[in-house]
């Protein structure tokens, strides 16, 4: 009687062994490049171009006045940042392709930018009375507002407050740690002393 010797199988599939699979493609047809290209550019152009309608409305340039009113209801004395911040983040985004990989722009980063700027609008409602409602754009605006009361008003002004800082700490945190300029201070040479 023989018996006969199996290979064990680790998977069903050959690919199931390797540890790393990556997936890389190029595109020959020039044109296909260049489509691609472009489609890479579009959020930051996007971004850019509503950065800098809004911008236009808030200097009351006459065509977009209605636009720059609701802006200024919507986000009150904070506006004019939001949208300096849009500006910001619409040509880092466009100039991605040009920049070395340390300061590619890192959707983590841009997050915690979003998080530090929801925490704003709050702490301007929370310092200037947080049950006031701002429904003719001082303060933070009605979105300002409209965060703030359904917040304590939902957890109560104790663990309202500790949600705020929460978010405070986290949109440092993800701004610090994934922001190009962490990244160029970690990259940088140590110091050599005698």
């Amino acid at each position: 009687m023989t018996t006969r010797k199996t290979k064990r199988r680790r998977g069903r599939f050959p690919s199931q062994h390797r540890k790393h699979q990556t997936f890389t493609f190029t595109v020959g047809n020039r044109h296909l490049t260049l489509s691609y290209r472009w489609l890479q550019l579009l959020p930051g152009a996007i971004i850019t171009l509503s950065g800098l309608i809004s911008f236009m409305a808030l200097i009351n340039l006459a065509a977009l006045s209605g636009y720059g009113n609701w802006l200024s209801w919507l986000l009150g004395q904070a506006a004019t940042i939001g949208v300096l911040l849009t500006l910001v983040a619409g040509i880092w985004m466009l100039a991605a392709p040009k920049l070395p990989p340390n300061w590619q722009p890192d959707p983590r980063c841009l997050l915690g930018g979003e998080l530090l700027f929801i925490a704003l609008l709050m702490g301007v409602q929370i310092t200037s009375g947080w049950q006031t409602p701002s429904l003719h754009g001082e303060r933070a605006g009605s979105s300002g507002w409209l965060l703030t009361s359904t917040l304590y008003a939902a957890i109560g002004p104790w663990s309202g407050s500790a949600l705020f800082l929460a978010i405070i700490i986290s949109g440092i945190y993800l701004c610090w740690h994934y922001g190009p300029i962490r990244i160029q201070w970690r990259k940088l040479p140590a110091d050599k002393t005698n």
